[in-house]
């Protein structure tokens, strides 16, 4: 089965410490410092974990960590923090050469090329920080150290990858002011960066014609929540001469390894459209790389995603 040929990929469950949590607490700490030792302090650098940057199975969960940390260390600069992802080091064409920690770009007969790889090194605007209000970094970040520590005391520390909360950017049902001003402040720097991904990415994921004019993608990842046929039909617009049907290769594997069943459902789709929309062409393909993934969901026409695919948020 092609899907176990799958080699074991990096995942952001086997980082032990996240990148914005080390920020966060170093971040704390300087603030709680009076000026003159504030100026003492040497400068604090952080690179993101290889696990991280080259992580394809959890999209959501990497670009979260990646983003949180970013805005950790724009707004801690004047303390002294660093951050740089540099998740482009793991790409084979990387300036600096390849070296132990270099992860492949296409993983046997897969593309693997993660979203967070192709990342600008700046992800944060200093126009998003300076519209933040004062503090509420800050503040975010006491609770997210207390919310890891407390997860680490029974056993769970580290990033649980299949979390759709991040404390910082993507706040849950507890949010609070601060976390919600933060999240539409940085938003604004995050859809662009993630769009000038999608238009450097586009013309190497084989879209189909006329996708970002008259296209449809049908995304599908390991979580979602499989609705029936007609319900994708209703919202498929008439004008729609295209339709792609794109599975998650953690939901082929799943298919294998779980009795998920994902990839029965996206060939049930298929079918179902291919009878009844005749005049439109459809596709259902398999991919690993959340590069091409997201490029294409971004410059689509139209995207349906079912509930709870954590691929789409």
């Amino acid at each position: 089965n092609q899907a176990l040929s799958l080699p074991q990929h990096p995942n952001v469950a086997d980082v032990n410490g996240a990148s914005h949590i080390e920020l966060c607490r170093e971040f704390v700490r300087r603030n709680a410092l009076d000026a003159e030792a504030q100026k003492n302090e040497p400068m604090f650098y952080m690179q993101e974990d290889m696990n991280v940057c080259a992580d394809w199975s959890n999209p959501h969960a990497v670009l979260m960590e990646v983003f949180a940390s970013s805005l950790v260390g724009k707004v801690g600069s004047d303390l002294g923090l660093v951050y740089n992802h540099d998740c482009r080091r793991g790409l084979p064409d990387h300036t600096s050469g390849a070296d132990d920690n270099t992860l492949p770009l296409v993983l046997d007969d897969w593309d693997s090329t993660s979203v967070q790889q192709l990342l600008a090194s700046s992800l944060i605007s200093t126009n998003d920080i300076e519209n933040m209000e004062d503090g509420a970094v800050l503040n975010l970040c006491k609770g997210c150290i207390a919310e890891v520590d407390a997860r680490s005391a029974i056993g769970q520390g580290g990033i649980n990858p299949h979390s759709t909360h991040q404390c910082l950017l993507f706040p849950g049902s507890g949010s609070t002011e601060n976390s919600r001003v933060v999240l539409s402040t940085a938003l604004p720097s995050i859809k662009k960066r993630l769009r000038a991904v999608a238009v450097d990415w586009i013309d190497k994921t084989d879209p189909l014609p006329h996708e970002d004019e008259t296209g449809v993608i049908v995304f599908l990842d390991e979580t979602s929540i499989l609705m029936h046929y007609s319900i994708y039909d209703k919202n498929i617009p008439d004008s729609a001469t295209h339709l792609q049907i794109l599975a998650t290769a953690s939901c082929a594997h799943a298919s294998v390894t779980s009795g998920n069943t994902c990839i029965e459902h996206g060939r049930r789709v298929k079918r179902f459209m291919k009878l009844n929309r005749p005049n439109v062409y459809v596709r259902y393909d398999v991919v690993a790389s959340t590069a091409a993934s997201f490029a294409r969901m971004i410059m689509v026409k139209t995207l349906i995603c079912p509930p709870g695919t954590h691929s789409c948020l």
